[in-house]
């Protein structure tokens, strides 16, 4: 039972954008009824665990969620210009990627020779995957290159956004 419940946040977390979409409204209508659902569960969580609140963590926290909020609302609004189908592996891509950088750079989580072979492979196969399930679809009748650069730098600003999120603390 323990391993459905850590799949259950992944399971939900993955589908989030598919979900915004079939509802509708804008990405900023998305972003925030997201951030509404997530706020009144964490009522619910923060009532139940009591967990400690200092100044720090409030302070950590906010700056989180302006990082969060400026990946969710950017990989929503990619949709508009790429799809679904395109957005969401691009942007998914993206993040694996950035992140791994990330905790290698500033982290030094990359030590030995192996872990930096294995890695450096782990990544170029990601790319790969990235590329080819982007470039594998056939472009819709809306889909122009100038929208797809835009979505693009769109999920950029995404990723950034969400690689700030995950290393603010």
């Amino acid at each position: 039972m323990g391993i459905l419940y850590a799949l259950l946040p992944a399971i939900f977390w993955g589908s989030i954008v598919l979900i915004s979409v079939k509802l509708g409204g804008n990405a900023y209508q998305q972003t925030l009824g997201i951030t509404l659902g997530a706020f009144l569960f964490s009522i619910g969580a923060y009532l139940i665990k009591m967990p400690e609140l200092t100044p720090l963590i409030f302070a950590v926290s906010v700056i989180s969620g302006i990082f969060w909020s400026i990946g969710q609302m950017n990989q929503l609004s990619s949709v508009a210009f790429l799809g679904v189908s395109k957005a969401v592996p691009l942007s998914t891509g993206m993040q694996l990627v950035s992140t791994t950088l990330f905790g290698v750079i500033v982290f030094k989580e990359w030590q030995t020779m192996t872990v930096i072979l294995i890695g450096s492979c782990a990544i170029l196969l990601i790319i790969a995957g990235v590329v080819m399930t982007s470039l594998g679809q056939k472009k819709s009748g809306g889909n122009s290159g100038g929208n797809f650069k835009k979505g693009i730098i769109i999920l950029l600003i995404s990723t950034v956004g969400y690689v700030g999120d995950m290393s603010s603390f």
